[in-house]
């Protein structure tokens, strides 16, 4: 954003000490205001479920007299969190939220969208897909051929990327098998040093060290082998390391090729967040198996350091 355009920095929080909550509150009772009446003219002709002579109920106001009651009793105990909205208060490194994030939040519950599949949120998930691709040009990614969704925070999103990194990293060996199973020969990929290759004749260190795209290429090439792309997925997957499980996996290696190469390992700088050490541990993929790299003065991988270590762990195939 052009700073001549960037919002004033008082017009995007609450505020410690609530400053707007005047705005706050109006754009609240805005967002759901507006939802009701979204509901109240979704097929208007099927009246209302809940009657006015119903809420005189002794039941009805004894229900909503406890639920007043809880919100107080949960107000209360909440007041006891961490004040991140305060300057004073640094002891993490949460902050206060915008009002933008937390009025959209709120006004998104009301509708209760649910992304695991877009009939079920035909708004949110193209919005998702949305902030996927302004991601991606924001770290300078290409928009055409990125994909991306939202995670439900730092941890899951450092876990969904190292799994997601760890089926293509396996993915060559899988399609391999799978199109030995199926009778399918001629898959050639390209190799770091420029050449190509039949993809049967390559050993287990060139097979784990194919980019990661051409892996994905070579999957596709294999699916165009075949008439039918959902059987080439489910022999893949069923030769891969998430179908087979790291034991079966690994006795295939042994078989197939010797499995004569050292652990797989996963290279984070020495300040990594302890979710990856957690993700590497819930992946299968070890704890042990986590290799500090050291940081810069500015706290930055060091690409040097970096080299010497990738070097330093090929010596040892």
């Amino acid at each position: 954003m052009d700073s001549m355009n960037a919002p004033d920095l008082g017009s995007v929080f609450l505020g410690p000490k609530g400053e707007n909550a005047d705005v706050f509150e109006r754009l609240l009772l805005e967002a759901f205001r507006d939802h009701v009446f979204w509901r109240r003219n979704f097929h208007p002709e099927d009246g209302f479920l809940v009657q006015e002579s119903e809420k005189h109920r002794p039941g009805y106001q004894q229900a909503i007299d406890s639920l007043s009651q809880e919100l107080l009793g949960l107000l209360g105990e909440l007041k006891a969190g961490v004040p991140f909205f305060s300057p004073r208060y640094i002891g993490h490194m949460s902050s206060d939220l915008t009002m933008a994030s937390l009025i959209g939040y709120i006004a998104t519950l009301l509708y209760n969208p649910n992304n695991v599949a877009a009939e079920a949120s035909p708004v949110t998930t193209r919005m998702e897909l949305e902030v996927a691709e302004q991601l991606a040009r924001m770290v300078g990614y290409d928009t055409q051929r990125q994909w991306g969704h939202l995670a439900s925070g730092g941890t899951v999103a450092n876990f969904e990327a190292l799994w997601v990194a760890r089926n293509v990293k396996y993915l060559p060996v899988a399609i391999r098998w799978a199109a030995e199973e199926l009778g399918v020969s001629g898959l050639r990929v390209p190799l770091p040093d420029g050449s190509a290759a039949a993809l049967g004749d390559l050993g287990l260190w060139e097979l784990l060290n194919l980019a990661p795209d051409v892996a994905l290429d070579a999957y596709q090439a294999f699916q165009s082998q075949l008439d039918d792309p959902y059987e080439a997925a489910q022999a893949v997957t069923r030769h891969g390391l998430a179908g087979l499980g790291y034991q079966e996996f690994g006795r295939r290696l042994s078989g197939g090729f010797g499995d004569a190469l050292p652990s797989g390992v996963v290279l984070v700088p020495s300040t990594a967040h302890y979710s990856w050490e957690k993700s590497c541990r819930a992946l299968g993929i070890g704890g042990a198996q986590l290799v500090h790299v050291p940081v810069d003065r500015r706290f930055r991988m060091d690409p040097v350091a970096l080299e010497e270590t990738i070097h330093r762990l090929a010596s040892l195939r």
